[in-house]
């Protein structure tokens, strides 16, 4: 297969994939920030006597948080973590790991239900009109001449006949208040959950399922199989309008809880109340608290030019470690008292059980997701790839003919009313051991656009309990775990730079101030070296560098690391054959380095080995790197020839910087130096004998006389 043709990655659908912003993106295609399309509520009355049938539907917990205004929404924050999002896993394929948002997150955040009937049904479009008039008493207009009958009534027409400007009279009967309270359910759940791809309309299938007070259906399943569903189409949407709509209120809180990537400022949190009143943040009944979206009502998005910050947000979450991730957020104490709503269903949130939404059906893969409930993490079940292409063809625009939904996928319903048997059962906590081997396997399969991790040794000697080589690097992943309201600040990880050199120097003049050759010097040198070793790890990890040189680590499963690693291989290759091969008599004579010219272009000519783009580097193009790193993963290696004439004219000097050689070279030189150094010590080592053999001389003379 042509490098380039075909999926990139071995658990990559390419159907998918190829349409991928993250593919562009590795392509060397420019890709811009999406709009968001979130909406609020706030703007259609509420009134109070809608209540007891709110409630009894289950929603009045979502209803009273999300009928508040929403908050802004960070664009480029959400659209940098919309470019991990893949289909086949319904994940975020970040470096640090899969995550995702759970029936768990989807629970804490919204209040809606988890527990219940799936939300699905008849959608015949035949009577819809007559049906309308029925469940909220007023009767929508007729299609207007020429235009097709969508099934869907716009926001404006639905405040209009039901809402602001035509309250529920204060001398309603109980029939004209339901009426009432259907329409103002219908229009918070399209306005906020279900919405459809402009934003300003109202589907006819969601009003349906109000109908009867007392069915318990599976809102929050509903909500996030809805929201996955739109996540897949978005993720594979790369032109200059391109928008994410559905639940982003959900999403957005979901990333400010767990990731440190655009999350914002909390406005006021010194006053009594910071965010405002909330109908039932006082009461005593515990499905009128607030949910956790409360929390983050009243925040300041950091603000400025979408393009750029959408750039500084993909790095950083390209150099996202586990230990800056907030893994389990919700154990943490809040400022008020959660809904009851929030936590009612725990039993369900790590069932592994297709999602329902009418002609949705997306899979709840809490397997991939282990330690977002501090569970071991293990390697996920592989998925059929068949039937995950086959799921996402059923959608509303090509489906018209069908009108049963439920009749569709009474398959899936019956998987999903088994959801309490499907309850994960591992229970054994977080292991990091664990933890890692899962990562040697997620980073083989797929596209995480990172560097080559650390091994378990070098991690476990980097977090030991050694408060000198520990104590920086976990200060630092706190403080960028707990930022908001601004870009992570690498200010004091420089000032920890610093610092650790200093030492290092300190530690050096003081090794360096022993006489050379005593044994005290040489336990001096040794202890040093280990402290630099544990320093520079430390540094090395707080940088995102990792330790390439290791034989153990794993590379991430990208098209650049492959391509990498073929080179590496063929080259070592090469060098075998040429140690064994016999030096030829006459070499030409090396050129000095300080007759050529060093910079940027003479290094990108030499550029065979890409590597992953490092934390500072642009994942763009600009106008400054126009060069299409796809170009450079495909360059040439040179054969074993060429790569003999570029060391013996331009990089056969002592004084020429071994960091500043291309890869290749530095692999030919290592090479050499180890060979010079093994004859080296052949050469010590004979006249070490020598050495030893007139010692006993002298002593054998010396007994002799």
């Amino acid at each position: 297969m042509a490098d380039g043709d075909g999926p990139w990655y071995d658990e990559l659908i390419d159907e998918w994939d190829k349409e991928h912003r993250a593919r562009a993106i590795e392509n060397g295609q420019v890709v811009v920030a999406m709009r968001m399309r979130g909406h609020s509520a706030d703007d259609f009355d509420y009134d109070p006597r809608y209540e007891p049938y709110i409630r009894r539907l289950g929603l009045l917990p979502f209803v009273l948080q999300f009928k508040r205004r929403a908050p802004p929404v960070n664009h480029a924050a959400l659209t940098a973590l919309v470019d991990r999002w893949r289909p086949e896993t319904h994940s975020f394929h970040l470096p640090c790991g899969e995550m995702t948002m759970t029936l768990q997150d989807m629970a804490m955040i919204s209040g809606l239900p988890i527990n219940g009937q799936a939300v699905t049904g008849r959608v015949s479009v035949g009577n819809w009109r007559e049906r309308t008039a029925d469940l909220i008493g007023v009767q929508p207009e007729g299609p207007q001449e020429g235009k097709a009958d969508t099934a869907k009534v716009r926001h404006s027409w639905l405040k209009l006949v039901r809402g602001n400007t035509n309250p529920c009279p204060q001398d309603a009967n109980d029939v004209v208040v339901q009426q009432y309270a259907r329409a103002y359910l219908w229009y918070v759940l399209t306005k906020v959950v279900f919405s459809d791809a402009t934003g300003n309309s109202a589907l006819w299938m969601f009003l349906e399922p109000l109908n009867n007070w007392d069915t318990q259906y599976s809102w929050g399943s509903a909500a996030l199989a809805y929201l996955y569903r739109q996540l897949d189409l978005a993720c594979r949407r790369k032109g200059g309008t391109s928008s994410l709509s559905r639940f982003v209120w959900s999403l957005s809180v979901w990333m400010w809880e767990r990731i440190p990537v655009g999350r914002p400022d909390l406005k006021n949190p010194l006053m009594e109340n910071p965010r405002g009143n909330h109908d039932g943040l006082h009461d005593d009944d515990p499905y009128r608290r607030p949910t956790l979206a409360y929390y983050w009502e009243q925040v300041t998005v950091y603000t400025g030019s979408s393009h750029v910050r959408y750039k500084c947000y993909m790095n950083e979450l390209d150099t996202l470690t586990a230990e800056q991730v907030h893994w389990l957020p919700y154990v943490e104490d809040r400022d008020f008292d959660l809904n009851e709503m929030c936590t009612r269903d725990s039993h369900l949130w790590r069932a592994r059980c297709p999602m329902i939404c009418f002609f949705a059906v997306e899979w709840h893969f809490v397997d991939r997701v282990a330690r977002q409930f501090g569970k071991r993490q293990g390697i996920p079940i592989e998925e059929s790839k068949e039937e995950m292409l086959s799921l996402h063809r059923f959608d509303r625009r090509n489906n018209q003919d069908i009108s049963d939904w439920a009749n569709k996928h009474r398959a899936w319903i019956e998987i999903w009313n088994q959801r309490d048997t499907l309850v994960q059962s591992e229970n054994r906590p977080h292991n990091q051991s664990a933890y890692q081997k899962y990562q040697v396997w997620y980073a083989d399969r797929y596209r995480l656009k990172l560097k080559p991790g650390w091994t378990h040794e070098e991690w476990s000697e980097l977090v030991s309990e050694d408060p000198e080589t520990a104590e920086g690097y976990h200060t630092f992943n706190t403080a960028v775990r707990d930022t908001r309201g601004a870009h992570v600040d690498y200010a004091p990880m420089h000032d920890e730079m610093g610092r650790e050199l200093l030492l290092c120097v300190n530690d050096a003049n003081v090794a360096l101030s022993h006489p050379p050759g005593g044994a005290l010097s040489e336990r001096t040198l040794r202890s040093t070296m280990e402290k630099f070793k544990k320093r520079f790890h430390k540094m090395a990890a707080m940088l995102s560098c990792h330790g390439a040189q290791s034989s153990d680590v794993y590379a991430p499963g990208s098209r650049a690391a492959r391509a990498n690693k073929r080179r590496y291989v063929q080259n070592e290759e090469d060098i075998e054959e040429e140690v064994n091969e016999e030096e030829p008599a006459h070499q030409e004579e090396p050129t000095h380095h300080d007759e050529h010219e060093y910079d940027a272009t003479h290094q990108e000519d030499h550029e065979y080995d890409v590597d992953a783009p490092q934390p500072s580097q642009v994942t763009q193009p600009t106008q400054g790197n126009a060069r299409s790193r796809k170009g450079k993963a495909i360059a040439k290696t040179p054969g074993q020839k060429g790569r003999k004439k570029i060391w013996n004219t331009e990089f056969h000097s002592p004084e020429y910087p071994h960091q500043f050689m291309p890869a290749g070279m530095q692999r030919y030189k290592s090479n050499i130096d180890a060979e010079a150094e093994e004859a080296s010590e052949e050469e010590e080592h004979e006249a070490s004998k020598e050495e030893e053999h007139t010692l006993e001389d002298i002593v054998k003379r010396g007994r002799k006389k």
